[in-house]
């Protein structure tokens, strides 16, 4: 079960801040693919990744392509970009088009998982330290192809991260729909942080 460790004004603030970056994050990827993707507005939960049952995310029944980045400064995160690898590999294509051929593909992969990983990443990241007045560094992103037992595996095991921020989004573009998630793994001293930001941005908004 989640934790109601955000209260609804917190949960609804932190979703719009969400929903700007998303929608920047959906138009610097339509220049990329060179077409109109919407990505929905994403819906939050959070949780101790220990409580979370991979039977909640049957739709990662396969392999995924996840892109990891972490950011530091006035609020510490792991942020993980997941897709199921054959809809990356379906994003990927219209991100080349025909000017690959498929004994090239997996060549590319990596490097355009991680160019979508870092657009929809930084939008995100980058608009909630913008409205919130934080400041962030983020690591290069790193591309993997796992299974979500694996992730939640290594979730549960690091010490230093015990809270997980999910984002729930759908990705369309006209050919196809996408789901993913957007986890971000926190730690208590960051989800304060956070929570501290959020109270200031919403006082401020009052």
């Amino acid at each position: 079960m989640p934790l109601s460790a955000l209260s609804d004004l917190q949960k609804d603030a932190l979703t719009e801040l969400f929903n700007i970056g998303v929608s920047r994050a959906a138009a610097c990827l339509s220049e990329i693919v060179a077409d109109e993707i919407l990505l929905s507005a994403p819906k939050i939960e959070l949780f101790h990744p220990s409580a979370v049952s991979v039977d909640e995310f049957m739709v990662f029944d396969g392999p995924i392509g996840s892109v990891t980045q972490r950011f530091t400064g006035g609020i510490e995160t792991e942020v993980l970009l997941l897709f199921p690898e054959k809809q990356a590999l379906e994003i990927i294509h219209d991100m080349l088009g025909n000017t690959v051929s498929l004994s090239e593909f997996t060549e590319f992969e990596q490097e355009a998982m991680c160019e979508i990983g870092n657009v929809i990443l930084n939008a995100c990241v980058a608009t909630m330290a913008d409205l919130l007045g934080v400041d962030f560094e983020s690591s290069m992103p790193i591309y993997a192809i796992e299974n979500f037992t694996t992730i939640l595996h290594r979730a549960i095991h690091n010490p230093g991260q015990p809270l997980l921020l999910l984002l729930h989004i759908n990705m369309i573009i006209e050919r196809h729909q996408s789901q993913g998630y957007l986890m971000f793994l926190m730690t208590i001293p960051s989800l304060n942080a956070l929570r501290a930001h959020l109270d200031r941005f919403l006082e401020n908004i009052r």
